[in-house]
Order: C-alpha cells, then sequence, then structure tokens
C-alpha cells in the first residue's frame, strides 16, 4: 500500500507513513455522489433494520468513530431525530382531536341537561312535532314541560291537546278540570270537554258542567245544552187582581207545570200560553225540559188572588127629580 500523499511504500500494519506522516485510513471517504445514490437506494425498511440493530452506545460510542462509520452515524441521527419529531406531530395531533372530542362531548351533555330542565325547550319541541302531527312525541315533550311547571296553563292546554288528537279522552277530562279549576275563562277547555260529552251523549253532564261556569261570555255560546229553572213573571204574594202569569225558558224546550202543588213532570201540564190566575190560592210549580232530554231544577211560587167585587153602599134618598134642596147619605154596607 502506498502513502495517498507522498506515494512512499507503507509497510503492513502501518498506519502512519514514515515519511511524510499521513494518516492511513482503512476505509476510504466516500465520494458525495456515490453516497447521495447509497442513500436514495435504502429503503426505509432498511433504515429501521439498521436503527434496530445499531443501540444508541454503538451509535454514540468511541469505537464506531473510530471504525470510519462517522458519515453514517450522523445521517442515522438524523433520520431517528426526524422520525421522533413526526412521532411528536403525531401524537399532537391525536391528543387535539380527542381533546377536541371529549370537549364536543362535554359540551353536548351540558346542552342536553340544560335543556332537559329547560320547560320553554320542552314546551317548543312539543309545539314543533304538533306541527308535523307526530303527537306521541308531542305529548312526550308536553308532559315534561308540565311536570317542569305545573301551573302553567298555556303547558297544559296544549298537553290536553296532544291527548284529545290521540284519542285519550279521560285523560284529556282530567287535564280539562284541571285546568278550569286554574283559569274558569279557558274557552279551549270548555270545548274540549263539551265535544267529548256530546260525542258520549252525556247531556246532563254539560248542563251541570256550563251552569257552574261563571263566565256568561262561554256559557252563551252553547245555550242549547243548558236547561235553567222556568222564570215566572210574578213573583209569589197577594194580589187582588187577576195575573195573567208567563213563564220564561233560556232555550228551546218545553215547561211542564202544576198550580196545586204537585211535582211538575212530562205527564203535567205543558205551557204554551199564559197562565190566567184569577181569585183563589195557587202553588205553582213548573220544570224545563230542553231539546236534548236534560231537565232543569224547579220553580215554585205560592199565589194568593183576591177579586171579589164588595157590596154598593146605600146612597139615601133614592134616585129622583127634588124640588128643594135635598141631603144625600151614603152608607157603607
Amino acid at each position: 500500500m502506498k502513502c495517498p500523499r507522498c506515494g512512499s511504500e507503507i509497510k503492513d500494519g502501518r498506519l502512519f507513513c514514515e515519511k511524510c506522516g499521513e494518516e492511513i485510513r482503512i476505509v476510504q471517504d466516500f465520494e458525495p455522489e456515490m453516497e447521495v445514490n447509497m442513500e436514495g437506494n435504502i429503503s426505509i425498511e432498511d433504515e429501521i433494520s439498521m436503527e434496530e440493530n445499531l443501540s444508541a452506545d454503538d451509535i454514540l460510542s468511541d469505537d464506531t468513530e473510530k471504525s470510519g462509520t462517522e458519515p453514517w452515524r450522523s445521517g442515522v441521527l438524523q433520520k431517528i431525530g426526524k422520525r421522533v419529531s413526526l412521532l411528536t406531530v403525531r401524537q399532537r395531533m391525536i391528543m387535539a382531536v380527542v381533546l377536541v372530542l371529549l370537549l364536543s362531548a362535554v359540551l353536548g351533555l351540558a346542552v342536553a341537561g340544560v335543556q332537559h330542565f329547560s320547560a320553554d325547550y320542552q314546551y317548543d319541541k312539543a309545539l314543533e312535532y304538533i306541527n308535523k302531527k307526530d303527537y306521541a312525541k308531542a305529548c312526550s315533550y308536553a308532559e315534561r314541560a308540565v311536570e317542569l311547571e305545573p301551573g302553567n296553563v298555556e303547558y297544559l292546554v296544549r298537553l290536553a291537546g296532544c291527548f284529545s288528537a290521540m284519542g285519550n279522552e279521560e285523560e284529556t277530562i282530567e287535564l280539562c278540570l284541571r285546568i278550569i279549576g286554574m283559569d274558569e275563562s279557558n274557552e279551549a277547555a270548555y270545548k274540549r270537554l263539551i265535544s267529548i260529552y256530546e260525542k258520549r251523549k252525556e247531556y246532563d253532564i254539560i248542563n251541570e258542567l256550563l251552569l257552574s261556569c261563571g263566565n256568561e261570555q262561554i256559557v252563551s255560546q252553547y245555550p242549547g245544552f243548558i236547561a235553567k229553572p222556568p222564570e215566572f213573571s210574578f213573583k209569589g204574594g197577594v194580589y187582588n187582581e187577576t195575573l195573567s202569569l208567563k213563564m220564561l225558558a233560556n232555550t228551546q224546550g218545553t215547561i211542564y207545570y202544576t198550580v196545586d202543588g204537585s211535582k211538575p213532570d212530562e205527564s203535567g201540564l205543558v205551557y204554551s200560553s199564559p197562565v190566567f190566575l184569577e181569585s183563589g190560592q195557587y202553588d205553582i210549580r213548573a220544570v224545563f225540559i230542553n231539546s236534548y232530554g236534560v231537565e232543569s231544577d224547579e220553580t215554585q211560587e205560592h199565589y194568593f188572588v183576591d177579586v171579589t167585587v164588595p157590596e154598593a153602599p146605600l146612597v139615601s134618598p133614592e134616585e129622583g127629580e127634588y124640588s128643594r134642596p135635598t141631603i144625600i147619605s151614603v152608607e157603607l154596607p
């Protein structure tokens, strides 16, 4: 072997040129082009295999450096650094995605919790499903709204509407009666109740419901269902003249009456024109039955009529012509 510097012959086993002192390298330096080509031909799998076969101690040890692998070690370290950097980026991205998912889940749970305890939200959802005619879901949301605010009449009315649309009559009746107890002027509740009772032909209940209603505007909308007691044109008492007694009903139907104090019924006298009360004592009782067959409470009055003509007074002197002044006297019998 010759010295690459001065060309002198180097004896075997010598690491330095005895003439010029040049260090003799056993492994020659790679040319740049060859190194690039080699790096391009090394696959990722080869790099991983080389990294796995070469421990960190080997990479960093002086023996490796002395063996002439310094350029390769530097490249491997760079590759490892890149892989570690890439791994860190991936980990960060995964952690970021996981964090976003966790935050979304927590936010979703928080929103769901707020909505679950919001009566307004439940009511709005009920209206949404009512518009879609999905009364089962609407009923579920309306029930939750009522559970949160049991004193809200509007929520109760909507829930009653859902029950009615689903054909749950008993639940509808119960809710409507509850609504009327809270708001006597709620027309929607009366309307649903009357509709159900009319379909069942329970006219007596309709009559009682309307008679107990203190809102005349609502009552006036259903006159045919009501059977009020007949009204007499004269109050009971003592009279010295003949009475023309009229009996008035609130709607279409029939008035039955008696004048001797017996109980009136459909077999009694039928009122069709005024009843004349002349001298005597009368105990008049009357009931009204409307076109639905509902009987009213009874009206009763007592009358005493005295129309006897008194005797004529005694007048003297008798009727005739007189030629001188005469005193006329009148005596009551």
